[in-house]
């Protein structure tokens, strides 16, 4: 295969990646949004709960689940959500 040739269709698959790239990142951004969103909902409704107990556990989550989004670690995400449900499922 011609070098001038493979260079261009290499070229072309890094454009394709950029593409790729950029639409993840705008996904990203928007998840970000959402997420921030609905953590200040939580954030709100918490404000609302009188129960002192089932409230700091409640704000522990919260305070989790912010810190996870902020740093973008989705697999650390997931099993911290299943962490917490485990552990509402025991109290």
């Amino acid at each position: 295969m011609d070098p001038k040739w493979k260079a261009t269709k290499t070229f072309a698959k890094i454009k394709s990646l950029e593409k790729e790239i950029q639409i993840l990142n705008e996904k990203v951004i928007k998840m970000k949004e959402e997420m921030s969103n609905k953590i200040k909902s939580l954030e709100d409704d918490f404000k609302e709960i009188k129960q002192e107990q089932t409230a700091v556990r409640i704000n522990n989550c919260i305070k989790l689940i912010k810190s996870v989004w902020d740093n973008l670690g989705f697999p650390r995400l997931t099993e911290i959500i299943i962490q917490l449900i485990n552990n509402f499922k025991r109290k």
